[in-house]
């Protein structure tokens, strides 16, 4: 049993493992972050219990950003988040149940001196207790 173990917690470690061995990678963007870059953004939890297990299921929502002048970039780097989190993520603790993409977007922001393409990721993941 892993009592100790919080599931958003090992969730945001694996996340964040994942995803650095690619590009730099934030909880929190500092002001002087250099493009590109992912942003581990929104968790929503939801108790999913059964009878035998601990479960809960996380809604994660993962932001790319890139100053690149074409959206290829951001294309590029949703796909290896989507690919990169949808296989072999391994929690501390804990056992990936389900792993699913339920969204994936692109848009731009327009800044003052160039277009920002920010990616949108949407994970639904649920997890239990080992």
């Amino acid at each position: 049993m892993t009592t100790n173990l919080i599931p958003t917690v090992e969730l945001q470690k694996a996340v964040y493992q994942k995803l650095s061995a690619h590009y730099t990678t934030y909880d929190l963007r500092p002001p002087n972050a250099q493009f590109p870059y992912i942003l581990i953004g929104e968790d929503v939890t939801v108790d999913n219990l059964t009878k035998g297990d601990k479960r809960t299921t996380h809604n994660l929502t993962i932001h790319t950003f890139s100053q690149s002048t074409k959206s290829l970039e951001s294309k590029t780097m949703n796909h290896l988040v989507k690919e990169s989190l949808l296989n072999d993520l391994e929690l501390n603790g804990f056992y990936v149940d389900l792993n699913k993409l339920s969204m994936m977007m692109t848009t731009k922001e327009e800044e003052t001196d160039r277009a920002i393409h920010h990616g949108i990721i949407q994970f639904d993941i649920t997890i239990r207790e080992k």
